[in-house]
């Protein structure tokens, strides 16, 4: 189990808040309805936990991870840096390809990590989801699934 303190993701906009001016990921999983479809929602359950897991398992304790939707996580980092946190994003991308086990099926688990900056100002709830969004979107056009975002970032 994780030591992290559970959030829900309402009190995302309030972290965020705290951490302007350093590094967010933005996770999504390839394919992720596909699974579903494929292997039933059960399937996906376990895909959503072991991507959860794959995650958590690269981040140090000082950094929050979120789940923002069905699929999709996002990393609130301690650092200034984008090349820090790319490096972050390598590693945990580092997993993709590898499959789960449900039942007597072998799933590949591949996730897109976005990375964008979390401006200094204020930004309403919907804007830093937004940003973070235009961050995967970046990263789901990209060969290897990660890619920096560094468009509107102001309030």
């Amino acid at each position: 189990m994780s030591k992290r303190k559970p959030l829900d993701v309402s009190e995302l906009y309030d972290e965020i808040k705290k951490f302007g001016g350093t590094y967010a990921l933005g996770a999504d999983i390839v394919n992720f309805m596909k699974v579903n479809n494929d292997y039933g929602y059960a399937a996906g359950d376990i895909v959503i936990a072991e991507a959860f897991a794959r995650i958590e398992r690269e981040l140090s304790e000082n950094m929050l991870l979120f789940r923002t939707g069905g699929d999709e996580f996002a990393v609130i980092t301690t650092y200034k840096s984008a090349s820090d946190a790319e490096a972050l994003a390598r590693k945990i991308t580092a997993y993709n390809g590898t499959s789960i086990k449900s039942g007597d099926h072998d799933i590949p688990l591949s996730l897109h990590v976005g990375i964008s900056q979390i401006p200094e100002k204020a930004l309403s709830y919907q804007k830093a989801l937004s940003i973070l969004g235009n961050a995967v979107d970046k990263a789901r056009k990209s060969p290897d699934r990660v890619a920096v975002y560094e468009g509107e970032t102001k309030a």
